[in-house]
C-alpha cells in the first residue's frame, strides 16, 4: 500500500495515527501480492502505535456490509448473492462467521463476463465507470435518441432470447453466454474481427447487449428459485436452518449488486413468490457494492467484538484461496494462538 494512499486517508477522515482503535486488513481471498501490500501496510502501523490487527475475508465482509448500512439490519439467516468480478455464489449466512455455500459458478463468475461481453461488443467505456456498468448502460433505451431505440427494438424482435446454462441445476455458469454474445454479433457483421477496436454499430451493441444482461440475470432468478426451493422443500436443504427458521432477508452484494436492472428484477421475484409477505431484499448503497475500505473495516469491528477486543496474532499467513465455510473454523483456531495484543475499544459511525 502506497503511504500517500494512508496519508490521504488520514487527511479526509481528519484523524492522526494514533487515534486509530484497531487496524483490519484482508487476509483472503485474492492475489497474494495485493494481500500481501494491505497486510504489510496494516501490521507496521498496528505495531508501531501498539494497537489491534485482525485479518478479514473479503467475501465475509461484503455479505455483513447492510450490517452497517441498513437502518433496519437484516436478521440471520438470510441468504446473501455475491455477484463480483471474481465470484457468483449464493450463500447461507446463519451468522457472523457461519457460511454455507448452495450454489457457486462452474467457470466465469457474472461479473467477468459482463466485462468481457462489454469488450467483445466494443462498448465504449462512459466516463466514471467501467465496462459492466457500462453495457448496462447500453442495455437501457436511450434517453433522447427515440430513432435508436427504435432501431434497436427491431433488431430485438429478430434475437431470441439467449439459452441458458447449467439448466435446473444448483451452480452458475456464464461461459455459455459469450459464446452467444459472440455468434449473434458476427451474425450482423460476417466480417467483423472481434479484437479491432471498431466496427460494430451501436445498434448491435446495444440490442446484443440487451440480450446478454436479460440472460444473466435471468439465470441468477433461476437459481435463486432453485436454492429457495432446496431450503424450503429438501429435507437435506431444510437442516441447514435452525428449527422452525426460515430464510429471513435475501441480500445482494459485490460490485455486480450495483446493477438496477439485477436490483429490480430480484425485489419482482420475492414479490412474485410471496405476494403480500415477500422475503426483504436487500442491498447496500452502491458506493459500498464494490469493493471497499469500509466494509473491511466494518467485518474488523464485528471480528473484534466477538473476541472481546483482543486483536489477531501478529505475521498471520494470508489466504489467497479461503472458502467462506471455513471461516468459523479458523476463527476458533485463531483465538486459541492470539498473542497479547491490547484490547481495542472502537467507535463506530454508521454509515
Amino acid at each position: 500500500m502506497q503511504p500517500i494512499a494512508i496519508e490521504t486517508a488520514l487527511e479526509e477522515a481528519k484523524l492522526k495515527p494514533e487515534d486509530i482503535d484497531a487496524y483490519a486488513y484482508t487476509r483472503g481471498p485474492g492475489m497474494y501480492g495485493c494481500l500481501s501490500c494491505g497486510s504489510h501496510a496494516a501490521g507496521a502501523m498496528a505495531a508501531m502505535w501498539r494497537k489491534p490487527i485482525v485479518g478479514v475475508h473479503h467475501m465475509q465482509a461484503h455479505a455483513l456490509t447492510p450490517l452497517l448500512t441498513e437502518q433496519t439490519p437484516p436478521e440471520f439467516p438470510f441468504l446473501n448473492l455475491l455477484v463480483s468480478g471474481g465470484h457468483t455464489m449464493l450463500v447461507l449466512a446463519v451468522s457472523e462467521v457461519k457460511f454455507v455455500i448452495l450454489a457457486k459458478s462452474l467457470d466465469d463468475s457474472i461479473g467477468d463476463a459482463f466485462d468481457k461481453t462489454a469488450k467483445l461488443l466494443q462498448i465504449p467505456w462512459l466516463p466514471g465507470i467501467g465496462p459492466g456498468a457500462s453495457l448496462e448502460a447500453y442495455a437501457a433505451p436511450h434517453p433522447t435518441n427515440t430513432d435508436l431505440n427504435t432501431r434497436v427494438e427491431t433488431l430485438l424482435s429478430e434475437i431470441k432470447p439467449f439459452k441458458p446454462s447449467a439448466a435446473k441445476q444448483r451452480a452458475f455458469s456464464f461461459a455459455g453466454l459469450k459464446t452467444q454474445v459472440m455468434k449473434e454479433t458476427q451474425k450482423r457483421h460476417p466480417n467483423l474481427q472481434l479484437k479491432g477496436k471498431l466496427g460494430i454499430s451501436e445498434v448491435v451493441q446495444r440490442a446484443v447487449g440487451r440480450r446478454f444482461q436479460q440472460a444473466a440475470v435471468r439465470q441468477v432468478e433461476e437459481k435463486l428459485r432453485i436454492v429457495l426451493d432446496y431450503l424450503e422443500k429438501d429435507s437435506e436443504g431444510r437442516k441447514l436452518l435452525p428449527a422452525g427458521e426460515k430464510v429471513k432477508a435475501l441480500v445482494a452484494s459485490g460490485g455486480v449488486a450495483s446493477n438496477q436492472y439485477l436490483r429490480t428484477r430480484l425485489k419482482l421475484l420475492m414479490e412474485e413468490r410471496n405476494p403480500g409477505q415477500p422475503i426483504p431484499v436487500v442491498f447496500p448503497p452502491v458506493a459500498l457494492c464494490t469493493d471497499n475500505a469500509a466494509m473491511i473495516a466494518w467485518a474488523g469491528i464485528l471480528k473484534l467484538r466477538r473476541q472481546g477486543g483482543l486483536g489477531d496474532a501478529y505475521g498471520q499467513l494470508l489466504k489467497p484461496k479461503w472458502s467462506m465455510e471455513a471461516i468459523e473454523q479458523d476463527e476458533k483456531a485463531g483465538q486459541e494462538g492470539e498473542e497479547d495484543v491490547p484490547p481495542a475499544e472502537v467507535t463506530v459511525v454508521r454509515v
